[in-house]
């Protein structure tokens, strides 16, 4: 793939249209613009109609069912029929999100780690129609990112790294919320006792904790597991706008 569609350049996105470029692929950017909306209308027009001339394209919206929907279908409409269109999710079925598009065998998701250009590795969910054609182009292109490539079902909710993830903040949220420990100490023990590179709750900011509610709740919601329910904690930080660094301050 030389021609590269990145939808959405948030945190994620903006990161995934560096790390594309500067591997030497030709890198198409679309966002919408809340600061500067008029010029944002006339950029989203004339970018989704540069979308036509990509051979993939990655979506990197918020993580919700619904809005992701609507961007593939957008996409769909737009992109050559054999183009791929790929999808940063990092919990919700591919199969669900392909069904909103009439070519279910060219999507596939490429889940990026925060921050992109530093993570080696890159998660590979497939739906069930995804082809194997698909998967291997999406492996390749990983590759040449000069990343390693992990394929995994794309049907288990959170995939595999926020199934292992998003229970430690879970439970980090927990111990809060009980007196057992203060944030500062959860984390140096996570750190300097387990030997995490980071604590849960530095982990949460990082990675922006709107992100994590939304993760948490889709899993919650689409496996019906009680130990997945959000903690009060982590939902009252984003209904205050508290969302970790991108805001300015999350649990810290």
């Amino acid at each position: 793939m030389e021609k590269i569609g990145v939808l959405g350049t948030g945190t994620m996105g903006a990161a995934i249209v560096q790390l594309a470029a500067q591997s030497g692929h030709y890198v198409i950017a679309c966002d919408t613009s809340v600061e500067a909306l008029e010029k944002a209308q006339i950029y989203v027009r004339e970018g989704l109609a540069r979308f036509a001339e990509t051979e993939a394209t990655i979506e990197a919206i918020v993580e919700k069912v619904e809005p992701k929907k609507q961007a593939l279908a957008t996409l769909d409409a737009l992109l050559p029929r054999d183009s791929l269109i790929l999808t940063n999710t990092s919990s919700i079925s591919i199969t669900d999100l392909a069904s909103a598009t009439r070519r279910p065998e060219n999507v596939c998701g490429m889940h990026f780690f925060t921050p992109p250009p530093v993570r080696e590795a890159i998660e590979i969910p497939r739906g069930r129609l995804t082809s194997d054609e698909t998967v291997d182009q999406v492996r390749n292109f990983v590759a040449s990112l000069g990343k390693r490539p992990i394929v995994v079902d794309g049907e288990a909710p959170g995939f595999v790294a926020n199934r292992f993830l998003m229970p430690m903040l879970l439970e980090a949220c927990r111990l809060l919320e009980a007196g057992v420990a203060n944030k500062e100490d959860v984390d140096l023990l996570v750190k300097q006792g387990v030997g995490f590179p980071i604590g849960p709750f530095e982990l949460g900011d990082f990675i922006g904790l709107d992100v994590a509610l939304d993760v948490i709740t889709y899993v919650h919601e689409t496996t019906g597991d009680p130990y997945y329910e959000p903690p009060d904690t982590l939902k009252q930080l984003v209904e205050t706008g508290r969302l970790g660094r991108k805001s300015g301050g999350g649990f810290y």
